[in-house]
């Protein structure tokens, strides 16, 4: 199914998150449950990177008119050597750049909707460059602060050490898709996806000044 098929099953309204990006927004099937303050549409698509999305950005947001737009894209620095990666490397200042790009096709579209984009989060099998992971992330986190409704939703503080690597117990060894992204080697445990989703809920919170629903996440306050 294309995404224009996609539209004719459900278009975001002004009560709606609108999410695109990774694979890891398509395969999120718990999305109506697990942001359950809000109504979300998923428009994500596989091996989503910031150099493709920049082709794909109107169509992807054209038919909707949502109440905010999320992206999360994270495939476009993994220091990964597969034989079937067909792309090198971003650099960061490359990546903030497509980032920008895929920004301004929204605003192009959707004037004034609020945007949040969440940064990629640091996994085990990534930490050889968390480095260059970390410095888009600050980038396109500074591009953020200069724009209206434009809102960075940073997560790594969770989910590093005093050492500044991910906290291997937060993830399990099997190739898996989450809400946070497609890891090479690893994902996240349960315990990570709920944390997740409370800092959604509470970052989208802060902006519409809404109480969130928040009782799925007491087990890790």
């Amino acid at each position: 199914m294309n995404l224009e098929q996609l539209d004719f099953k459900k278009i975001a309204d002004k009560n709606d998150l609108l999410f695109i990006g990774s694979s890891s927004i398509r395969l999120w099937n718990d999305i109506e449950n697990d942001m359950q303050s809000y109504s979300s549409v998923k428009r994500g698509y596989g091996g989503a990177h910031y150099y493709d999305l920049i082709h794909f950005t109107e169509r992807l947001i054209t038919n909707h008119s949502p109440k905010a737009i999320l992206i999360f894209v994270a495939n476009d620095i993994t220091g990964s050597n597969d034989v079937f990666k067909t792309n090198n490397d971003l650099s960061p200042k490359e990546v903030k750049r497509l980032f920008k790009y895929c920004y301004k096709s929204i605003r192009k579209i959707h004037k004034q909707v609020s945007v949040f984009v969440i940064e990629t989060t640091p996994t085990p099998s990534r930490s050889g460059v968390w480095d260059k992971i970390s410095e888009a992330n600050d980038l396109i986190n500074s591009y953020c602060e200069s724009k209206l409704n434009l809102h960075f939703i940073t997560t790594r503080g969770k989910f590093i050490d005093d050492n500044g690597l991910p906290i291997k117990s937060f993830f399990i060894s099997v190739l898996f898709f989450i809400a946070f992204g497609r890891t090479q080697g690893s994902s996240v445990s349960i315990i990570v996806f709920k944390l997740v989703f409370r800092i959604f809920h509470i970052a989208i919170g802060h902006v519409f000044g809404s109480t969130c629903t928040l009782w799925l996440f007491k087990a890790e306050t």
